[in-house]
């Protein structure tokens, strides 16, 4: 028999989620086409038809066959991850509702709908649909509502809806390094939205949905209330009810920033450490009934718990990850006498890819179960390193290393995703532990207590303890170089990181001197690239006009400076969300210059006057209908125009090159537009229309 710790009998599971990783990435990187689909669902049909043919041969215990046999079960896996992260797209669901010309929809609000100033969000299941001819047909598929907000505005989870239809899809990003809003919904299965007023939708006084998610929605409401009634500083209350029940709607951005520069957010988000709270909490009460007579009860008792919690959170997927993950790790406990942690997680892992391969792509999947790998293969090479006689000694140490381990496998895909590095986790994590344990376990006693001087006494104190905590954390977050900010990587530096820890750990947990110089290789051509990224950046020369709908903002990139032209603030949202990623990414944004649009500037070879823009010897005229322009200017490399102005183009240039590029930003009309074309297309140039259109960016060399 085979004792390697990679041998398939021993770890099954993990070469499972193998073969669904191929599949899935394989459905993300390729592009989608009806065609393809098709032929994959042969492909699978086929796969199963001789899967069933070798099952019956291997009845004759042929052991030739049992590699084919387990390589075309692999195949299967792939395809079927393959066929399921597509199959729900519009491209190749028949029944989605974009395929059809309708005028109202059926469906039903298929999340607890967030409440913002404005609108209401909420995600809408399509379940029906009037066509133009009048004729009812089923249909599926989701939306994105932005219903307008309003006071008597009450809508929960599955309510029934019939609605006026008027979709539009969902744009992709306008300018570099914006976060893509399209890719993270298609990945929740949504690729169109509507605006909706009051008196285009209508309930028809049904529900639909899940029962027990509805029933988990309403009980999670009463108890926030009770903890509402419980709490008077709004701090406390917010976060004893993200701990607690998972409800972060009361957060507000100042807590959100303690929390995320710590290396803390991950505790307001109810995920496998709070379960693993609650379960720890169970576990250890009712060790008692370890026996062998009373296991099977304790099994029940602590299974049908955990499942509750995460029925109270709304069914969340970070409970759920956890929830399954706990599950399999109890149940292979209770039932199996070869225990296989890799593969117990590797099961979970397998089961929820196979439900939704679509998890793969979310942050949190991701996180944590890199979090949890780090923890059960690195924490035990640590865990040799010291050990020390005293017992509380030896807690402390295995709590640093906990964190250490799951902090030294995600935090190259925190780089990636969020540029910054929390530089003390380890004691804001230290520090935060035992009192998040403390808050949930009190909370909860607070939730099974009626409201009652004594519990009211309890919520007191603990709105103190809350208080003390959070004083602590910002504490912490305003020491000096408490983070390391926007780090840049990209997904192959990210990746060759990943590579350079899995050969480093390889060699050194089996002493492996090969795979060293494979850790050797990977850490230099990680060097390598890093070094040649980031030379790239100091020779740039860039000028971007970003998409910013009405408004105006021009990004001149400048050998690692940049200077920002623009009408609005620098603190606006607009800027934050839409300009400063691509700053950040590309230069050092502490030299960061801010311009504002009606200033005189002169920097080396930029040159700013009134409307026009001189940059590296090219000319940009800034036409705004709004201003008077000081119009004719000779030969200008770009003209971009703004706010309609009445003027013709031949009005405004003075002798127009071939190779001069108009541009046409959000703030025209369409009719404003369509003039502008034209006369673009007598006169013989170029026309760019950044009305919902990428960016305009050109570089120069």
């Amino acid at each position: 028999m085979n004792d390697s710790p990679l041998h398939f009998g021993r770890i099954p599971f993990v070469y499972f989620v193998i073969a669904l990783l191929i599949g899935i990435t394989l459905a993300y990187v390729i592009p989608i086409s009806l065609l393809l689909y098709r032929v994959l669902s042969i492909l699978l049909f086929l796969g199963v038809f001789f899967f069933i043919g070798l099952s019956v041969i291997s009845r004759q215990k042929n052991h030739r066959i049992f590699p084919i046999f387990g390589l075309l079960f692999i195949y299967m896996l792939s395809l079927v991850a393959w066929v399921l992260t597509w199959e729900s797209h519009p491209s190749v669901n028949n029944r989605h509702f974009s395929r059809y010309s309708t005028t109202y929809l059926y469906g039903f609000i298929a999340n607890q709908p967030k409440v913002t100033s404005s609108f209401l969000l909420a995600e809408f299941r399509v379940t029906g649909a009037k066509e133009n001819s009048g004729k009812v047909i089923a249909a599926n598929g989701k939306l994105l509502l932005r219903i307008k907000n309003t006071t008597n505005l009450h809508i929960s989870y599955g309510d029934e809806l019939v609605l006026k239809s008027a979709v539009e899809k969902i744009s992709a990003p306008y300018n570099p390094h914006e976060f893509d809003y399209q890719a993270y919904l298609a990945n929740k299965n949504i690729w169109h939205q509507q605006y909706l007023h009051n008196h285009e939708w209508k309930k028809t006084g049904r529900t639909r949905g899940n029962y027990l998610v509805r029933y988990a929605f309403l009980a999670r409401e009463r108890m926030v209330n009770k903890f509402n009634r419980y709490f008077k500083n709004k701090d406390a209350k917010a976060i004893v009810s993200a701990l607690v029940l998972g409800y972060r709607a009361d957060l507000d951005q100042t807590l959100i920033k303690a929390f995320s520069t710590t290396g803390t957010i991950h505790v307001l988000a109810v995920s496998g450490m709070h379960v693993g709270i609650v379960f720890l909490f169970l576990s250890i009460g009712l060790s008692w009934m370890n026996t062998k007579n009373l296991r099977m009860l304790r099994f029940m008792i602590l299974f049908v718990s955990i499942w509750i919690f995460a029925l109270l959170t709304g069914f969340s997927a970070s409970v759920l990850r956890a929830a399954i993950m706990i599950s399999f790790v109890m149940i292979a406990n209770t039932f199996s006498r070869q225990r296989n942690t890799a593969n117990n997680i590797a099961a979970s892992a397998f089961f929820l890819l196979l439900y939704n391969p679509k998890y793969l792509a979310e942050i949190g999947f991701q996180l944590s179960y890199l979090a949890v790998i780090g923890i059960i293969w690195i924490m035990p090479m640590l865990n040799k390193l010291w050990k020390f006689s005293n017992s509380m000694l030896n807690k402390i140490y295995n709590s640093i290393i906990l964190s250490c381990s799951a902090q030294l496998t995600t935090f190259p895909l925190v780089l990636y995703y969020f540029h910054l590095f929390p530089v003390y986790f380890l004691p804001a994590n230290l520090f935060i532990m035992i009192p998040v344990s403390i808050i949930i376990y009190v909370g909860f006693f607070l939730l099974m207590l009626p409201i009652h001087p004594i519990s009211e006494k309890i919520a007191h104190y603990l709105e103190q303890f809350i208080l003390l905590v959070n004083k602590g954390l910002l504490a912490v977050e305003r020491l000096p170089g408490s983070t390391i900010n926007r780090v840049w990587i990209t997904l192959y530096q990210c990746l060759l990181i990943y590579l350079f820890m899995f050969f480093f750990i390889i060699a050194c947990r089996y002493a492996h001197k090969k795979v060293l110089y494979l850790s050797i290789i990977s850490f230099f051509i990680l060097c390598v690239l890093y070094n040649c990224r980031f030379f790239t950046k100091q020779r740039t020369d860039q000028l971007i006009i970003f998409n910013m709908r009405k408004n105006l903002a021009i990004g001149l990139i400048h050998q690692y400076k940049a200077f920002i032209y623009s009408d609005l603030d620098i603190s606006d949202k607009s800027i934050q969300y839409s300009v400063i990623p691509s700053v950040e990414a590309n230069t050092d944004i502490s030299k960061l210059k801010e311009i504002k649009s009606d200033k005189i500037f002169r920097y080396k070879d930029i040159h700013i006057h009134e409307s026009t823009i001189e940059f590296k010897k090219h000319n940009l005229l800034i036409a705004d209908g709004k201003k008077a322009n000081p119009y004719r200017f000779n030969a200008p490399q770009w003209l971009l125009i703004r706010n309609n102005p009445q003027g013709r183009i031949t009005e405004m240039i003075g002798n127009i090159k071939k190779e001069m590029l108009l541009i046409l930003d959000g703030s025209n009309h369409e009719k404003t537009i369509e003039r502008f074309c034209e006369e673009a297309q007598r006169i013989g140039i170029q026309v760019y229309i950044l009305k919902d259109n990428f960016a305009y960016v050109w570089n120069a060399y």
